[in-house]
């Protein structure tokens, strides 16, 4: 069975074809879960940029002229699918970070770093930062561009939910990484014994579909869970102060800011109250 690829998104990691909410990795190296007037605050500050914007952007700063731009489901952030025209082939995640984390310029160049590091040392694929083309703001500045790092753009004009609001968010393109929710996957499993049920097939071959799903299932967990064992491990080896990649090593180590590294080792018991609930679903789900 193919290694799932890793798809990072609320405390949970999933096989998906596209990289959404790396803010939610503070899930597996933070201690703090965000508070929920910190989450509301972010959801006011929830970007919603336009395809026209997303076009321009990708023009000006990327050299990419975009044949497809599909919006892709989000929590506080804004993605969107890029399909290139230039390049055939060549499939991109453009992500637009809310403007309560882009305020943190250490965690935004942590994110960068940190997958990239994951890149280079697990098997498994995972979205990495595109380099940005043109480092020159245009003129004139539509964007109203703060500032362009290495693989990062800071910008003012972008709409938020809240439309009194105008403030800074950053935006990175990531490499896209093919691939299908773990979900989708269980669920179609489920649906073949559905349809052989409402088929009127025999017992035997209900039977047969539902020890195959249940077979599946166990596997495909269990290579999940010998991702989540090598990603665990590869965190714990992380250093953002000795990464090459960041665009500005000379921020402050990872090890001292709250948002990467609180928590000793990822498996720590004070977090129960978060994986509780799935036993249960486990073990009827999977096990029965």
């Amino acid at each position: 069975m193919t290694r799932p690829n890793l798809y990072l998104n609320d405390q949970r990691i999933i096989s998906y074809n596209h990289f959404v909410c790396l803010k939610r990795m503070s899930a597996i190296v933070d201690t703090v879960a965000t508070s929920n007037e910190d989450d509301d605050q972010k959801q006011i500050c929830k970007p919603y940029p336009t395809s026209q914007l997303v076009e321009e952007i990708l023009s000006k700063y990327y050299n990419i002229t975009a044949i497809k731009i599909k919006p892709l489901d989000s929590y506080d952030d804004a993605n969107f699918y890029i399909k290139d025209n230039n390049t055939p082939g060549h499939e991109y995640l453009m992500k637009f970070y809310n403007s309560v984390d882009t305020k943190d310029r250490e965690l935004m160049d942590g994110y960068s770093s940190l997958l990239n590091h994951i890149s280079t040392q697990l098997s498994v694929s995972v979205p990495v930062p595109i380099p940005v083309t043109n480092t020159t703001v245009a003129t004139p500045d539509s964007l109203e561009i703060e500032k362009i790092e290495s693989d990062i753009i800071y910008f003012h004009s972008c709409p938020l939910l809240s439309p009194s609001l105008k403030e800074c968010v950053g935006v990175r393109l990531f490499s896209w990484v093919r691939g299908c929710t773990l979900n989708s996957y269980t669920t179609g499993l489920k649906k073949n014994v559905t349809e052989l049920s409402n088929n009127n097939a025999t017992n035997e071959l209900i039977s047969e579909a539902e020890n195959k799903a249940r077979i599946c299932n166990m596997k495909l967990y269990y290579e999940v869970g010998l991702a989540i064992g090598e990603l665990n491990h590869c965190l714990r080896m992380y250093s953002y102060s000795n990464c090459s990649n960041s665009a500005n090593p000379n921020l402050t180590p990872v090890n001292t800011h709250p948002s990467f590294h609180n928590r000793e080792f990822l498996w720590d018991t004070r977090q129960f109250n978060l994986v509780a609930p799935y036993f249960k679903h486990f073990n009827v789900e999977i096990v029965d």
